[in-house]
């Protein structure tokens, strides 16, 4: 499906934003764009070098003219579909309060332009939940992500670029919609603990070219209470695809951290995995193989233990009371053995001060 493109620019600035951050450069754009838009950008830079001052710089945006582009033309909402859970308990609760929207999907992140069979599937995979959702539904190409592979943008533990992948491909669509909505993809003590992470609230909110706004939605919304949710539609459960092998996808292996992640949280909260993965069976080491030592680890892994006990299903999870005895018992000495190798590490550093003193002396 086709749709018409302003003449604004500003999606732009979402884009090329990052890049701009990553080489400690200023970004013009040649087109009309918002002030908003240039001044909500410096504000995202001057956010992501406080967190990561060695990896990105603030940038200056600017645009050879300026001027806000008219207001959109409805109320209508532009909701962004991707296959995972997040994004399918935020459209079952839109539909079901009876909110105005259409649907947009974007291909070049986890399936990448050259991946047209696979991305084909997923389209119509998730193609009757779209079609409950809307009768219009936009599909994106970008090549960003390869443009943010060669800045070397993303780091190991922190998934940066997405969100501005993310934004840019909505905003290009933008002048239809007053607001651009996007699932959460943590509660904020998970955000705390995955930071600094590409998505979140300190940075979601500012981007707004003055018309239209993305918006974080679910915030405050637990995964137990979204897998309540999708669990009771049969369409949301048959379009869901957030498997992280890309060999299987868009099917669920069953295997990966995030397959066995959702798999366990299905158990716990509703009692039974659903024929959605082509593995069913838990392992037994299903907490180390959730790495547990790691921070984003340990959150998924108390998820699954707090919603297992409070559902009293805990005990069709296998070995749960091994798992967290073992979980309880690494954290009881962790703390002791980070304490002593930061002490050791001063002290390392007093005797390194203390012995250039002598040396100046002398």
């Amino acid at each position: 499906m086709t749709a018409s493109i302003g003449t604004a620019r500003d999606y732009a600035a979402w884009y090329f934003l990052p890049i701009a951050m990553r080489l400690d450069m200023d970004l013009h754009i040649c087109g009309r764009g918002s002030p908003t838009t240039a001044l909500n950008a410096r504000r995202i830079s001057e956010i992501w070098q406080s967190w990561l001052p060695r990896h990105l710089s603030r940038t200056e945006v600017s645009f050879s003219e300026e001027g806000r582009r008219d207001e959109p033309a409805s109320d209508r909402e532009l909701v962004y579909l991707s296959g995972g859970l997040d994004a399918a308990y935020t459209a079952l609760k839109r539909l079901a309060n009876g909110r105005s929207q259409d649907v947009i999907t974007i291909q070049g992140m986890d399936y990448t332009l050259d991946d047209e069979a696979r991305f084909h599937a997923l389209v119509a995979k998730t193609a009757p939940l779209a079609e409950l959702l809307s009768g219009r539904r936009i599909i994106v190409k970008s090549d960003a992500y390869s443009l943010y592979e060669r800045v070397e943008l993303n780091l190991k533990r922190h998934h940066l670029g997405h969100i501005f992948a993310l934004a840019g491909g909505g905003f290009v669509h933008a002048h239809g919609y007053n607001r651009l909505v996007l699932a959460a993809d943590e509660l904020l003590d998970g955000q705390f603990l995955t930071f600094p992470w590409g998505s979140n609230s300190a940075t979601n909110f500012l981007f707004d070219d003055g018309s239209t706004r993305l918006c974080s939605d679910s915030e405050d919304i637990a995964r137990s209470e979204k897998i309540a949710l999708v669990r009771g539609s049969e369409i949301a459960l048959k379009s869901l695809s957030f498997c992280w092998n890309r060999k299987v996808q868009p099917q669920n292996c069953g295997i990966c951290k995030k397959c066995l992640r959702t798999k366990l949280l299905f158990l716990a909260v509703t009692g039974g995995v659903p024929p959605i993965f082509s593995v069913d069976e838990i392992p037994t080491n299903w907490a180390e193989r959730l790495r547990y030592k790691e921070p984003g680890g340990l959150h998924a892994v108390h998820e699954i233990f707090n919603e297992g006990l409070a559902s009293g299903y805990w005990s069709l999870i296998p070995k749960f009371e091994n798992s967290r005895v073992e979980v309880r018992a690494y954290y009881a000495r962790d703390p002791y053995r980070r304490w002593e190798k930061e002490r050791r590490k001063q002290k390392g550093m007093r005797s390194s001060i203390i012995e250039i003193i002598r040396r100046l002396r002398r």
